[in-house]
């Protein structure tokens, strides 16, 4: 925003050293969601790589990150032939993409890198922190990168913010709260929670279907581009949900929700404006929706009054409309959100790869609701062979046998 640019004391020498340096033309920026990972980079790729042609895409699932690579290496050599100057080139621009694109990063060798190509990236660390191979894939990543990390400011920054005036109204949370995030202190939170909390509008309930199906979509990273057919199944069952009722024209009211939500409003003197809740770009052909950063911010935040759990219909979707592989990379997702029925259900196909961490995960954390369930995974992942879950969970199974008596 228009906001002065608060110095990262403890990142941005490290940009600059990287952003000055064609050793590595690769840098990763990564954090917790709203730590401001993505301002960061851009600040200092604003003014270190100004010349540079932006490469921003769409995240589809479907697209490699080579393919990307490769079509922001023609852009590159276009520009070097059109300026005729070493300073011209192209930044591939990657904003918290999943996971599976950091597998990728690290699995590039130094020449796969086109000439005049920087690649820049935010990561969400708490994501990171899932990979079953992260340390693998940092010391791949450390040859070719420059990776830095963001957190919670420090006292100089903290300072820095309460002597600007421009952010005097944050100067009581800046005195009274420890840890802070710099991103979560700079949006319009109250925004955003008014418009996923539900109201008593004429329109309020296909609104919350519309962003809550949009918003789960993608904060539980399912691999697939939401397109308008999966949106109308979506939105349809989750009207039915938030009303208890099978209404007579399914999609109704969806192509109102989304006009709304696809259009930002200005701030006025008495009012503050909205951000655009959904983006709609076509990609080959079909239109693919997108939420904005905050609605998943929101809706993942435990302490925050309008988050709200992924709804159980998009778990029934995943396990009912992608392959075998996909629902084992689903289950993971739902255990990061704690919808272990959820991630039982994906995993109990017979053509499901098996995954031994989660299936000690979940038979651990439905042990004393479900005693039946937690034996069934406590043998699936004995099954495994694995050196260590599986005889982790013949102890376990054990002694829950044990406790009741079998």
């Amino acid at each position: 925003g228009s906001a002065p640019y608060v110095a990262r004391e403890l990142v941005d020498e490290k940009l600059r050293a990287a952003l000055t340096s064609d050793e590595r033309r690769m840098v990763i920026v990564q954090g917790p969601r709203l730590a401001g990972c993505t301002r960061t980079l851009a600040h200092a790729t604003s003014r270190l790589l100004a010349s540079y042609h932006g490469a921003w895409f769409f995240d589809d699932p479907q697209v490699s990150l080579r393919a990307m690579l490769n079509q922001a290496g023609q852009w590159a050599r276009q520009a070097l032939d059109d300026y005729q100057s070493p300073a011209m080139g192209a930044a591939l621009w990657l904003e918290r993409p999943t996971p599976s694109r950091y597998s990728e990063l690290a699995r590039l060798a130094a020449d796969d890198l086109p000439d005049g190509v920087w690649v820049l990236a935010t990561f969400d660390s708490d994501e990171l922190d899932e990979l079953r191979d992260r340390t693998q894939l940092d010391a791949a990543l450390d040859a070719l990168a420059v990776r830095v990390s963001l957190a919670t400011i420090t006292e100089d920054e903290r300072g820095d913010l309460q002597r600007l005036d421009v952010y005097a109204p944050l100067r009581s949370v800046l005195e009274q709260t420890a840890d802070l995030y710099l991103g979560r202190l700079m949006v319009a939170w109250d925004v955003v929670r008014e418009a996923v909390t539900a109201g008593s509008g004429e329109h309020a309930t296909d609104r919350i279907a519309v962003l809550r199906a949009v918003t789960d979509w993608h904060r539980t990273r399912l691999p697939r581009l939401l397109t308008d057919d999966i949106l109308k199944y979506l939105y349809a069952a989750y009207r039915t949900e938030l009303t208890n009722t099978r209404p007579t024209h399914p999609h109704a009211g969806l192509d109102e929700a989304l006009a709304w939500a696809t259009i930002s409003v200005p701030s006025t003197s008495t009012r503050l404006g909205r951000p655009q809740l959904i983006t709609a770009p076509t990609i080959s052909g079909r239109r693919a929706y997108s939420p904005h950063p905050l609605l998943s911010a929101v809706a993942d935040d435990l302490n925050e009054a309008a988050s709200w759990p992924v709804a159980d219909i998009l778990w029934a979707y995943a396990d009912q409309f992608f392959d075998s592989r996909q629902r084992q990379s689903i289950a993971r997702s739902a255990l990061r959100h704690d919808a272990y029925r959820a991630a039982a259900r994906l995993l109990k196909h017979p053509d499901t790869p098996a995954d031994p961490e989660v299936l000690y995960t979940i038979a651990v954390r439905v042990r004393d609701e479900d005693p039946k369930t937690s034996r069934y995974f406590y043998r699936a992942a004995i099954d495994t062979g694995h050196p260590h879950y599986a005889p982790t969970a013949m102890a376990d199974l054990g002694h829950l046998e044990e406790k009741q008596g079998r």
